[in-house]
């Protein structure tokens, strides 16, 4: 909180460091220094004469090191990838670890990474497999070993994570995957995993549409679908079987938000579960609407229709919707203006947003939007959409 540490205090924190026995203990002590260039230099420098035990401990800090705190680390890269050819094994094991962390675009870690994947008692390493997990697709050589240890529960959701992360390199996996399924603890890391692997997947997509019948997992399993590019005469027949279900029509639904370019011929559907007179699945509905953008442009009309809905949340889904899509401005825009007097503030915030959305298209609704650089809730949102407006917005 101070501030920069001074070279002291550098030395001083260096020397804690390397008696403390904890990591929690070590990372305390090394935030000061990592959070400042000068202490991340005295870091690099104490690591020039450092003993291999001393250097694992710096490398090891590098693990776990923030986002905001991962620039300029050509120091920190340089440190990891000495270490990497190093024959101390708690060298070289952080090293690694540090690598995928700081350099999640090279291969190197991984041949070292393989080694220590399982500990000495056979035990899964959660550390080697979250720096697997860090490099993604450059982590493709693990995927042989990382199917072996499937098998062990305790270590199959963390190996699902990293195969998942790795990608349609992970296709070798696809067989277990599958199997995974039907289980009761690692469907959905299983789902996620043949999403990840993509249309080599394709497959798949009959296991994958069972598991439609899983509550409150529709939605993963409907963009996993889609992921692995199943054919909408497959996927949309097993979807909306759900929509005469009383209970799980609301999921479906919702699900149907995640159908990205297949959404559009659901919209017709979507469209008509607006008209139901069921308020709750009319807020699904706009929502789906509203997810699927530019491919839901046919339903603006019926969207803007929705702003005089009795229902606040109804009104309020709509105009986010319609923010979303940004269509039909002839019909929408003057909804939008009529819903800038909403009694409902959110609403009228919504409004106020989608109408930025349009652009130049919205420039008729400019008068009232001046109105609302008064209003202390709306003025800031106001302002935003006139800019949107742009030059046909210059009275304000």
């Amino acid at each position: 909180h101070i501030g920069e540490p001074s070279p002291k205090a550098s030395e001083a924190l260096i020397a804690a460091m390397m008696k403390a026995e904890e990591d929690y203990e070590r990372s305390t002590l090394a935030n000061p220094l990592l959070d400042h260039p000068s202490g991340r230099a005295a870091l690099l420098k104490f690591a020039e004469t450092a003993t291999d035990d001393e250097k694992a401990k710096i490398v090891g800090l590098y693990v776990e090191l923030y986002n905001e705190q991962l620039e300029n680390v050509a120091g920190e890269i340089a440190l990891a990838k000495a270490g990497l050819a190093s024959d101390h094994a708690s060298l070289q094991h952080a090293s690694a670890k540090a690598l995928a962390r700081l350099n999640p675009e090279s291969s190197e870690p991984v041949p070292v990474l393989l080694k220590h994947l399982v500990d000495e008692d056979g035990d899964l390493d959660y550390y080697t497999t979250n720096a697997l997990a860090e490099l993604g697709p450059q982590a493709k050589d693990a995927v042989p070993e990382l199917i072996k240890l499937l098998d062990d529960e305790d270590s199959a959701y963390s190996v699902l994570h990293t195969l998942s992360r790795i990608g349609p390199a992970a296709a070798p996996a696809l067989p277990k995957a599958r199997e995974l399924l039907k289980s009761k603890e690692h469907f959905s890391e299983a789902i996620q995993l043949i999403a990840s692997i993509g249309p080599a997947a394709k497959d798949a997509a009959p296991d994958l549409i069972a598991q439609l019948d899983r509550p409150d997992y529709m939605r993963m399993v409907v963009e996993a679908l889609v992921k692995i590019e199943t054919p909408s005469e497959q996927l949309l027949p097993a979807l909306y079987k759900f929509l005469r279900d009383p209970y799980r029509r609301y999921e479906a639904v919702a699900a149907m938000g995640g159908l990205g370019e297949l959404g559009k011929e659901a919209v017709p559907v979507l469209i008509r579960a607006t008209t139901l007179g069921d308020t709750e699945l009319t807020v699904k509905a706009a929502q789906a609407l509203g997810q699927l953008e530019d491919g839901a442009a046919e339903a603006a009309d019926e969207l803007a229709q929705l702003l005089k809905h009795e229902d606040d949340e109804v009104r309020d889904e709509a105009a986010s919707a319609v923010a979303r899509i940004a269509a039909q401005p002839d019909k929408c825009v003057p909804a939008l203006v009529v819903a800038l007097d909403d009694e409902n503030e959110s609403v009228r915030r919504s409004a106020v947003y989608a109408l930025g959305e349009f652009g130049e298209p919205a420039a008729p609704a400019t008068p009232e939007l001046i109105k609302l650089l008064s209003d202390e809730q709306l003025s800031g949102n106001a302002a935003r959409s006139l800019g949107s407006i742009g030059p046909a917005a210059q009275e304000a």
